[in-house]
Protein backbone atom coordinates (compact mmCIF):
# COMPACT_ATOMS: atom_id res chain seq x y z
CA UNK A 1 0.00 0.00 0.00
CA UNK A 2 2.51 2.58 0.61
CA UNK A 3 4.79 1.98 -2.60
CA UNK A 4 1.45 2.72 -4.35
CA UNK A 5 1.08 5.88 -2.50
CA UNK A 6 4.47 6.80 -3.00
CA UNK A 7 3.77 6.24 -7.03
CA UNK A 8 0.21 8.16 -6.73
CA UNK A 9 1.23 10.85 -4.58
CA UNK A 10 3.80 12.63 -7.63
CA UNK A 11 0.69 11.49 -10.58
CA UNK A 12 -1.86 13.56 -8.33
CA UNK A 13 0.53 16.28 -7.91
CA UNK A 14 1.16 16.50 -11.81
CA UNK A 15 -2.53 16.60 -12.35
CA UNK A 16 -3.23 19.19 -9.73
CA UNK A 17 -0.58 22.03 -11.24
CA UNK A 18 -1.57 20.56 -14.85
CA UNK A 19 -2.91 23.19 -17.21
CA UNK A 20 -6.32 24.09 -15.35
CA UNK A 21 -4.75 25.14 -12.60
CA UNK A 22 -2.08 27.85 -14.81
CA UNK A 23 -3.19 31.59 -13.80
CA UNK A 24 -3.70 34.24 -16.58
CA UNK A 25 -1.31 36.10 -17.65
CA UNK A 26 -1.33 39.66 -16.07
CA UNK A 27 0.31 42.87 -17.80
CA UNK A 28 3.95 43.28 -15.94
CA UNK A 29 3.36 47.06 -14.13
CA UNK A 30 6.55 46.40 -12.45
CA UNK A 31 7.85 50.36 -11.90
CA UNK A 32 11.40 50.90 -13.76
CA UNK A 33 11.58 54.83 -13.83
CA UNK A 34 9.42 58.51 -13.78
CA UNK A 35 10.53 62.15 -14.60
CA UNK A 36 7.92 65.24 -13.75
CA UNK A 37 8.14 68.35 -14.78
CA UNK A 38 7.67 71.59 -12.90
CA UNK A 39 4.34 72.34 -9.90
CA UNK A 40 2.18 74.32 -11.77
CA UNK A 41 1.40 77.16 -9.33
CA UNK A 42 -1.38 77.34 -8.79
CA UNK A 43 -3.30 74.26 -10.67
CA UNK A 44 -5.44 75.09 -12.96
CA UNK A 45 -8.47 72.33 -12.60
CA UNK A 46 -8.86 72.20 -16.30
CA UNK A 47 -5.28 71.49 -16.98
CA UNK A 48 -5.66 68.17 -14.60
CA UNK A 49 -8.64 67.57 -16.99
CA UNK A 50 -6.79 67.77 -19.63
CA UNK A 51 -4.08 65.92 -18.69
CA UNK A 52 -6.77 63.06 -18.03
CA UNK A 53 -7.88 63.67 -21.07
CA UNK A 54 -5.19 63.05 -23.33
CA UNK A 55 -3.62 60.08 -21.31
CA UNK A 56 -7.14 58.22 -21.89
CA UNK A 57 -7.44 59.03 -25.62
CA UNK A 58 -3.19 57.63 -25.70
CA UNK A 59 -4.49 54.67 -23.86
CA UNK A 60 -7.44 54.48 -26.20
CA UNK A 61 -5.35 54.01 -29.54
CA UNK A 62 -2.11 52.63 -28.18
CA UNK A 63 -1.70 48.98 -29.81
CA UNK A 64 0.00 46.05 -28.29
CA UNK A 65 1.61 45.14 -31.93
CA UNK A 66 4.52 47.79 -30.49
CA UNK A 67 3.34 51.01 -32.13
CA UNK A 68 2.57 53.84 -29.96
CA UNK A 69 -0.29 56.59 -29.93
CA UNK A 70 0.47 60.44 -29.95
CA UNK A 71 -3.17 62.51 -28.98
CA UNK A 72 -3.58 65.94 -28.07
CA UNK A 73 -6.51 67.99 -26.49
CA UNK A 74 -6.40 71.11 -28.17
CA UNK A 75 -8.54 73.49 -25.89
CA UNK A 76 -6.64 75.65 -24.03
CA UNK A 77 -4.16 74.58 -21.86
CA UNK A 78 -3.16 72.17 -24.72
CA UNK A 79 -1.60 68.77 -23.76
CA UNK A 80 0.00 66.31 -25.90
CA UNK A 81 -0.17 62.83 -24.51
CA UNK A 82 1.34 59.54 -25.97
CA UNK A 83 1.11 55.33 -24.83
CA UNK A 84 3.29 52.74 -25.95
CA UNK A 85 3.54 49.01 -25.33
CA UNK A 86 6.34 47.48 -26.31
CA UNK A 87 5.82 43.28 -26.42
CA UNK A 88 2.29 42.71 -24.48
CA UNK A 89 0.64 40.18 -25.35
CA UNK A 90 -2.61 41.54 -25.71
CA UNK A 91 -4.51 44.49 -26.19
CA UNK A 92 -5.87 44.36 -22.51
CA UNK A 93 -3.21 43.97 -20.84
CA UNK A 94 -2.15 46.96 -23.00
CA UNK A 95 -4.96 49.12 -21.96
CA UNK A 96 -4.70 47.62 -18.04
CA UNK A 97 -0.59 48.64 -18.34
CA UNK A 98 -1.14 51.97 -19.29
CA UNK A 99 -4.28 52.69 -16.78
CA UNK A 100 -2.09 51.81 -13.96
CA UNK A 101 0.62 54.03 -15.45
CA UNK A 102 -1.92 56.85 -15.71
CA UNK A 103 -3.16 56.86 -12.09
CA UNK A 104 0.15 56.44 -10.42
CA UNK A 105 1.30 58.91 -12.82
CA UNK A 106 -1.48 61.35 -12.51
CA UNK A 107 -2.43 60.83 -8.71
CA UNK A 108 1.03 60.01 -7.27
CA UNK A 109 3.96 60.75 -9.16
CA UNK A 110 3.61 63.67 -10.86
CA UNK A 111 0.40 65.33 -8.89
CA UNK A 112 -0.10 68.32 -10.23
CA UNK A 113 2.85 69.42 -12.47
CA UNK A 114 3.01 70.62 -15.91
CA UNK A 115 4.50 67.20 -17.83
CA UNK A 116 5.31 63.91 -16.87
CA UNK A 117 6.42 60.61 -17.99
CA UNK A 118 6.80 56.92 -16.34
CA UNK A 119 7.97 53.75 -17.76
CA UNK A 120 6.73 50.55 -16.46
CA UNK A 121 8.03 46.98 -17.42
CA UNK A 122 4.64 46.48 -19.69
CA UNK A 123 4.43 50.41 -20.90
CA UNK A 124 5.35 53.77 -21.06
CA UNK A 125 2.74 56.94 -20.84
CA UNK A 126 4.21 60.31 -21.20
CA UNK A 127 2.13 64.04 -21.36
CA UNK A 128 3.43 67.51 -22.08
CA UNK A 129 1.84 70.75 -22.45
CA UNK A 130 4.50 71.03 -25.39
CA UNK A 131 4.26 69.53 -28.49
CA UNK A 132 6.79 66.59 -28.24
CA UNK A 133 4.69 64.13 -30.53
CA UNK A 134 2.83 64.78 -34.15
CA UNK A 135 -0.95 64.10 -33.34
Amino acid sequence: MASFLTLLFPLLAIITVGPKTVAKAAPDVTYISALCGPKTDPNPPELSDRVFQVTALAINFTSPDGFGSCSAVDTEPVVYGFGWCPNVVSQQDCTTCLQFAQNWVLNTLCKDVYGGQITLAGCFLRYETYKFCDA
